[in-house]
């Protein structure tokens, strides 16, 4: 038995973070109605960014947010259409969404109003900055509340150079991931109680969150003459944690406690003469001394005379953590992602296949989601289905889609 098998959602939303959300309640058993407009959603759109299909049968990047759903569209700027969402709610267990607070208030499906009539409907939504504060309101995207905002597009990058190129929806599938996370503890709530709960999170404090060292650290460098962040090699706090050039590739290393790694790091370079240094092999003391620059130059040096393979295996063997710095193109060929299902393959609707990525946390009772995968499906292909399951005849149903509340796909 899935976790939330006999659990409806009702997803009124679109892009990413909250339809992310909407497809791990899916994956882990729940029944997402998920409620499009007349055209659908603009995610269905965005597969333009990174060179994907978009067609009506053929677009993996709305599959990634919304597969295992239920496609009903809606037209939310009718009076009927709306009555159709209300109609929806009142056997729902929790109602997702990502627009606006005047939006919803102005179709009655704000919190308050909500929580009133239906005390144990969970109400979940994704937000730009907040549900308070005064940019409660603004309109907020990944690339300007969790990158911006947050602090990722002014700091991950070397200084003096530009601010990074925004990874589209990287902070959406974060935060889809974490609002699930929240609605999963507010069901488990409800299911002790029976009352529905508020649940909500925001891109710019996932973008926050993220960043929290960094940023708590900022109170301890307020006087300092210029920010911490963003850094040059020559500003980095821990020769064992920054990236090297090799012959051919880029190596990162993982070294926190630098002097548990010192001495097994100078065996692998050929620094044999520096084992045991303690001027070098202890981070408070190099960080003290100002030893950061010589000791990355020292490692620099021998790096860059054999390619990142062959370091790679020289690493592995003297037991330092060290990853090549990939790009997709390797993520995709990576045998430790198939092996661990970080990846798998699906045919969409039309029978194309292509590469996917799972969900990151795993349940041994989901098991292999591919075997009762559901793609995405075309704007209001279950329209017709789900009303007649909600009591609706199918008179009641053409008349709705003939005066435009209702997209149905016979």
């Amino acid at each position: 038995m899935l976790p939330f098998e006999g659990v409806k959602v009702v997803e009124f939303a679109q892009f990413v973070a909250a339809p992310m959300c909407g497809r791990v309640l899916a994956e882990w058993g729940a029944e997402v109605l998920k409620v499009e407009s007349l055209t659908g959603d603009h995610n269905r759109e965005q597969g333009l960014i990174n060179g994907m299909p978009i067609e009506e049968d053929d677009d993996p990047t709305m599959d990634s947010t919304s597969c295992n759903k239920r496609f009903l569209s809606v037209n939310a700027r009718s009076k009927e259409g709306v009555a159709v969402i209300h109609k929806l709610l009142e056997t729902a267990d929790v109602f997702l969404t990502n627009y606006r607070e005047q939006m919803l208030d102005s179709l009655g499906l704000g919190w308050e109003t909500r929580h009133a009539k239906y005390p144990g409907l969970i109400w979940a939504r994704v937000t730009g900055f907040g549900d308070v504060g005064p940019e409660k309101d603004s309109p907020g995207y990944d690339t300007v509340s969790c990158f911006a905002r947050g602090g990722i597009s002014g700091t991950w990058y070397p200084k003096g150079s530009e601010p990074l190129i925004p990874m589209a929806a990287f902070g959406d599938n974060m935060s889809g991931m974490m609002l699930a996370g929240g609605v999963s503890a507010a069901l488990c709530r409800k299911f002790r109680t029976g009352e529905g709960d508020k649940v909500t999170i925001s891109l710019f404090h996932v973008g926050v969150f993220g960043n929290s060292w960094a940023t708590m650290a900022a109170e301890f460098h307020k006087d300092d003459p210029e920010p911490v962040y963003p850094q040059s090699r020559a500003t980095a706090t821990n020769p064992g944690n920054i990236a090297y050039p090799t012959a051919d590739r880029w190596i990162q290393f993982g070294c926190p406690v630098w002097i548990n790694y010192f001495d097994k790091v100078m065996k692998c370079i050929g620094r044999d003469d520096l084992i045991g240094n303690e001027e070098l092999n202890d981070l408070e003391t190099i960080q003290k001394n100002g030893k950061i620059v010589e000791l990355e130059e020292i490692i620099g040096n021998e790096m860059v005379k054999k390619p990142a393979r062959e370091w790679l295996k020289i690493f592995g063997d003297g037991g330092v953590p060290v990853q090549m710095c990939q790009n997709f193109d390797d993520i995709v060929v990576d045998e430790q992602a198939w092996a661990a299902k970080v990846l798998f393959k699906a045919k969409t609707t039309g029978r194309h296949e292509h590469i996917y990525v799972n969900i990151p946390t795993r349940l041994g009772c989901v098991g292999d989601m591919t075997e009762r995968l559901r793609m995405s499906q075309p704007v209001g292909t279950d329209t017709r289905t789900v009303l007649r399951e909600h009591g609706y005849s199918d008179e009641e149903i053409n008349a709705l889609a003939e005066s435009n509340a209702i997209r149905v796909r016979d």
